[in-house]
């Protein structure tokens, strides 16, 4: 009598089937998991700016007209992009003047100007805006209207 050894081409088969099933259905949730993930850094630095904001109305009984008026730092590389100092991490880049006279500062999902924006109030510091480009995906669409269902902007 023969030995067998090794596996058919059928087990093979239903093992790479069964793989490819849990592939499918966890990398969807991965990918949601790693975006909110770096959503949450970016409202944790949207807080940071809008407390120092709110530190700085105590003090002076008015809030700041610039972002670079507040004592605050942030991690990441500095540079002037149209005129403007900002600062860019490995996730997001912090512009001081935001698109209105009503926000502070920008902090935008990199790379820049194609994910989404968290806007920080200049008047009303605890408003904190999320909104998506049109080139988001599904997943960061859906964390943004999340965020404002769930009454955190």
């Amino acid at each position: 009598m023969k030995s067998k050894n090794g596996f058919s081409l059928l087990e093979l088969l239903v093992v790479v089937l069964i793989i490819g099933i849990l592939a499918a259905v966890a990398l969807p949730q991965y990918q949601r998991v790693k975006e909110k993930t770096i959503m949450a850094e970016g409202m944790q630095i949207a807080r940071q700016v809008a407390d120092a904001n709110i530190n700085y109305y105590l003090v002076r009984n008015e809030y700041a007209g610039d972002i670079q008026d507040l004592d605050i730092e942030f991690s990441g590389s500095p540079y002037v992009h149209a005129g403007i100092n900002r600062i860019e991490s490995k996730n997001f880049v912090i512009s001081p003047i935001g698109s209105t006279a009503t926000t502070l500062a920008s902090i935008q999902r990199t790379p820049c100007c194609s994910i989404y924006n968290i806007y920080v109030g200049r008047t009303k510091p605890n408003i904190i805006r999320c909104e998506p480009y049109s080139n988001a995906t599904k997943i960061q669409k859906q964390l943004c209207e999340q965020l404002r269902n769930q009454g955190h902007l």
